[in-house]
C-alpha cells in the first residue's frame, strides 16, 4: 500500500510539471517536389501508457493534412495533464496511395520544443472516387454500411453481384484502410465504369479511412477518402435520391387478423414524382407500425440512443438494427401514435447516436 501511494504521489507531481510545460509538437507541412501542398495525406500516430495513467495502454489514431498540406502531431503531455514518465514518445508515419514521403516517419517526445517539419512527397495523384451512403450519400461511413462510390474509369464493364457476396467483382475489389492502419476487403455489390457499390467491412476503427479500388493484380486504380463513425444513418427513399417519400411500408395489426402491409408512396404520373399515400390510422384498436429501411445505424448501442419524430411528435421505436434478409440493409420500426391523426404531410426525422438521418415525408389523414 505504501509503495502504491508513493507511485501515485510521484505521478501527481510529474503530472503537475507536465501541465506547466509545453507539449511537444511537430507542425507538418506536406508538399510535392515543386513545393505545392499535398492534401488528404494520412498521418498515423501511436503511443503507449503505463499505470496509473488513465486510459488504454496503447493509443492509436490518424488524422489528415488539410487543403494547405498541413497538420500537427502533439504529445499528450501538458495538453491533457498527463505525465512524461508514464507516456511514451508519440511515433507517427505518413501515407497516401501513389506517394512516397521523406521523412516518412517521426517521433514527438514529451515537453520538447515545437518543430516545423517539411515533408516532401514524390509520386502521382491517383484518380479519385467519391464514396457515400447508398441511401443519402452522406460522406461519413460506418461498419457494414451499403456504400455507393462514383468516379471515372472505375471498371472495364458493368457487373452485378450474385449470392453469396464476394470481395471481388468484375476484376475489382475495394480495400478499406482504417485509422489504425488495418486493411479489410469489402463485399462487392456492383461495378461499372462510373459506379462501384459495396458493403463496408466490419470491425473498422472510427476516424479517417482510405478506400482503395484495386485491380486483379492488387494495383490501386482509384482512391477515396472518408471517415468512419459509430453511426451514419441514411433512409432509402422511393426516388432513390435520399429525399421525399421513404421506401417504406406500414404494418397494420388488428385483433384476430393477419398483419396487413400497406405502401406509403405511389408514383404520380402528372408530376412525374413519388408522392405520399395518406395513411388512415383507423380505429383505436388498430396498431400501425412504420417500417423504414436504410443503412448505417446497425451499430446503435441501445434503443435509447436513437429517437424518431413525425410531424414533431415523438414516436416509440419498436426495433432498430439489421434487416435480417439483405446484407448491409438496416431496419427501423416505429409505432404511429394516434396523436398524429390529421397531421397531413409530416416529416419523419430520425437521429441515431447523435447523428440525424435524411428527413423523409409521409402523410397521415
Amino acid at each position: 500500500m505504501k509503495k502504491l501511494l508513493m507511485t501515485i504521489c510521484i505521478s501527481i507531481f510529474f503530472c503537475a510539471l507536465a501541465v506547466e510545460g509545453k507539449a511537444g509538437t511537430h507542425h507538418l507541412r506536406i508538399v510535392d517536389q515543386s513545393g505545392n501542398p499535398i492534401p488528404e495525406v494520412t498521418v498515423y500516430y501511436n503511443y503507449t501508457t503505463s499505470n496509473p495513467y488513465p486510459g488504454p495502454p496503447e493509443v492509436k489514431g490518424a488524422q489528415r493534412s488539410d487543403a494547405t498540406g498541413q497538420t500537427t502531431v502533439s504529445h499528450p503531455c501538458g495538453t491533457m495533464g498527463s505525465c512524461c514518465m508514464l507516456v511514451s514518445a508519440v511515433s507517427y508515419s505518413i501515407s497516401k496511395p501513389g506517394y512516397q514521403f521523406t521523412p516518412a516517419t517521426g517521433t514527438v517526445a514529451c515537453q520538447t520544443p515545437a518543430r516545423d517539419v517539411t515533408v516532401t512527397g514524390t509520386g502521382v495523384e491517383l484518380p479519385k472516387m467519391f464514396a457515400g451512403s447508398a441511401a443519402n450519400y452522406a460522406t461519413t461511413l460506418t461498419n457494414q454500411m451499403i456504400v455507393a462510390s462514383f468516379g471515372e474509369s472505375l471498371a472495364a464493364a458493368e457487373a452485378g453481384a450474385t449470392l453469396p457476396l464476394k470481395t471481388t467483382l468484375g476484376g475489382r475489389k475495394v480495400v478499406v484502410k482504417d485509422a489504425q492502419q488495418m486493411e479489410k476487403a469489402a463485399l462487392m455489390l456492383y461495378v461499372s465504369p462510373r459506379q462501384v457499390n459495396f458493403i463496408a467491412p466490419s470491425g473498422l476503427s472510427n476516424g479517417p479511412a482510405t478506400l482503395m479500388l484495386q485491380d486483379e493484380s492488387n494495383n490501386i486504380v482509384n482512391v477515396g477518402f472518408t471517415s468512419i463513425a459509430i453511426a451514419s444513418p441514411g433512409i432509402f427513399t422511393a426516388s432513390s435520391d435520399g429525399s421525399g417519400v421513404p421506401a417504406a411500408q406500414v404494418v397494420r395489426v388488428q385483433s384476430g387478423k393477419e398483419p396487413n402491409y400497406e405502401p406509403v408512396a405511389e408514383f404520380n404520373e402528372a408530376s412525374g414524382k413519388f408522392v405520399p399515400i395518406p395513411l388512415d390510422l383507423g380505429p383505436e384498436t388498430d396498431l400501425l407500425i412504420l417500417t423504414l429501411y436504410g443503412t448505417g445505424w446497425r451499430q446503435v448501442r441501445a434503443v435509447a440512443n436513437a429517437f424518431v419524430t413525425i410531424g414533431d411528435v415523438f414516436c416509440p421505436i419498436e426495433y432498430i438494427g439489421p434487416q435480417p434478409t439483405f446484407d448491409g440493409l438496416d431496419q427501423l420500426n416505429v409505432r404511429l401514435p394516434r396523436t398524429l391523426i390529421g397531421k397531413g404531410d409530416a416529416l419523419v426525422k430520425v437521429t441515431v447516436e447523435g447523428t440525424p438521418a435524411n428527413p423523409v415525408l409521409i402523410n397521415i389523414k
